[in-house]
This record gives structure tokens, sequence and C-alpha cells, in this order.
């Protein structure tokens, strides 16, 4: 079990019940989320609509974003080869902590034992494991577009925020001889981005790949100093990269292998190369 931080101790001081937040991690589920419920109803009672219209004004976390449906448009044509997919705005509590290893604090926990959805990724591989275990024989390729939340401090420069658009791909295979699924993978993945963003002239960058790999990408470089991410994938790396309006270098894409189909499906020969655009970011960015 997880120590207990200063801040929890402080309110189980004021609230003159030592221990309370242990006592609670000892609760079914189903308790818990009764119990949950019961404290939220009646908080949310409290509230009038003035309260409401403050914390939409200082809550970046619920502002309204940009809309980029045309975009969305653009990527799904461009990725006619992948099945779309309408992901759930919720995924099961602590996906992106089992497969992702990203803190729970990062994502919005539900009292319902979900978590808003923060990866598309992450949720679209659930559904190809699900795929690849009815028709193992099948190679699974999915895509979605949807708004994320994400919890951790928004990074430095414009138009980064807590909620935004992405597209995703996910390729799920099995393993075949001389890195054969990580290049076709990487082929179709990459060929879609091109096509999404000619106007950018995108550079395709590859990091922890075999020298056969990055021959078999035509025009990708490769990139050796890039260490982001190297924990959250488990193989090679993309990224793809635009100049934005103002001439700055921005990584819109990316992505790269990952293990989770071999831990959901308990199979080694199990592959997955997940790929990601920032579609906000391009349009906040970029002349489009």
């Amino acid at each position: 079990m997880m120590p207990v931080d200063g801040h929890l101790r402080r309110i189980e001081r004021e609230a003159g019940m030592p221990g309370l937040a242990e006592a609670l991690t000892k609760l079914a589920p189903t308790d818990l989320q009764s119990l949950l419920l019961h404290v939220f109803r009646e908080q949310a009672a409290r509230r009038d609509p003035r309260a409401l219209l403050a914390q939409y004004e200082r809550d970046s976390s619920v502002a309204a974003g940009r809309d980029v449906h045309a975009l969305e448009t653009r990527a799904f044509a461009a990725a006619a080869a992948f099945e779309p997919v309408a992901l759930a705005p919720v995924s099961p509590l602590g996906l992106n902590g089992v497969l992702g290893g990203i803190g729970q604090n990062n994502v919005a926990s539900t009292v319902r034992m979900t978590e808003v959805l923060a990866d598309p990724t992450v949720a679209l591989a659930l559904e190809a494991a699900v795929r690849r275990r009815a028709n193992p024989g099948e190679t699974v390729r999915l895509c979605a577009a949807c708004r994320v939340l994400r919890l951790q401090p928004v990074p430095p420069g414009p138009g980064f925020t807590q909620h935004f658009s992405l597209f995703a791909l996910v390729t799920a295979g099995r393993a075949q001889p001389s890195h054969g699924f990580e290049i076709e993978a990487l082929r179709e993945h990459v060929a879609i981005y091109r096509s999404l963003l000619a106007e950018f002239n995108p550079e395709v960058r590859l990091t922890d790949v075999p020298g056969r790999v990055l021959a078999a990408i035509d025009g990708a470089v490769e990139d050796r100093e890039r260490t982001r991410a190297r924990g959250y994938y488990a193989g090679a790396l993309l990224e793809i990269g635009v100049t934005d309006r103002e001439g700055r270098d921005l990584g819109i894409v990316d992505g790269g292998m990952t293990d989770w189909t071999q831990r959901l499906l308990a199979n080694r020969k199990e592959r997955l190369f997940t790929s990601g655009i920032g579609l906000g970011l391009l349009a906040q960015r970029c002349s489009v």
C-alpha cells in the first residue's frame, strides 16, 4: 500500500479520524462507490449557478476548446484502411497506469471505477486485444478521433491545454520475421500522417529502430538523442515534426511500439504499434 501523504494526514487530523484514508482503501469497490456517490450528491446539491459559472471561468479543464471537425474529416479520409471506432468518454479505472505507467493523479478518476479518457491509444489497445483474441490470424487496424483530458501541468508554449483533440491509430498483430510487423505498421502510419501533413513538409524521426527498419521508411531520419517516452513505449519510437506558422519546430505526431497487447493477452508474440496526432495543436499552431 502507498504511504499516506501529508495532505491526507492533515485531513484525517482535522476530521478527528486517524486512519481514514487507509480504511477507505479497504472498502469493497461497490461500497466505496456508494459512499462517494452520496458525498458528491450532497456537495452538488449545495452548489448554485454562480458557483458553476465561477468554476467554468477559472478551471481550464472545463473550458471550451477549439473546433477541429474539418481536420478530423481529413484524418479519417487519410486513414481509410483503418476501421473507425467511437471510443467511450471513460475507460476502466487504472488503464493508463497499468498499461502506460501514467500516475493516477494525471487522469480524472470517477467514483464509478472508471477514468476520463486521457489517451485514445490505450483504449484502442483494449478493443484491439478483444479482436485479436477472437481472431488471432487478423491484423487489426483501428483509428479514433476524440477529446482527452490530462491533469498534469500544461507544457509551456502556445496551443497546449488540459483537454485537447487527438486522432489516434493502432495496428495489432503477430510478430513477423526480420521486423516485418514493425516495418509494415510504421509504413502505414507514416503514410497517413504524411498525407495529412503534406503542406507542412513533415519530417519523420525514428528512435531505437534497427537499421533494417530505418532503411524501410523512405526519408526518415534517426533521432538518437530522444529520451522522452522511452519508458512509455517498448521498442521503436516515432515522431513527426512540422514547422509552425512562427517558424518553430513542432512535434505533432508521437508513437511507438508497446507491449500492451502482449500483457492483455498474455502472449509474447503479440505486437502493437500506436500513434497519435494533436489535431487541436495543429489547428492552433499551423495554418490550416
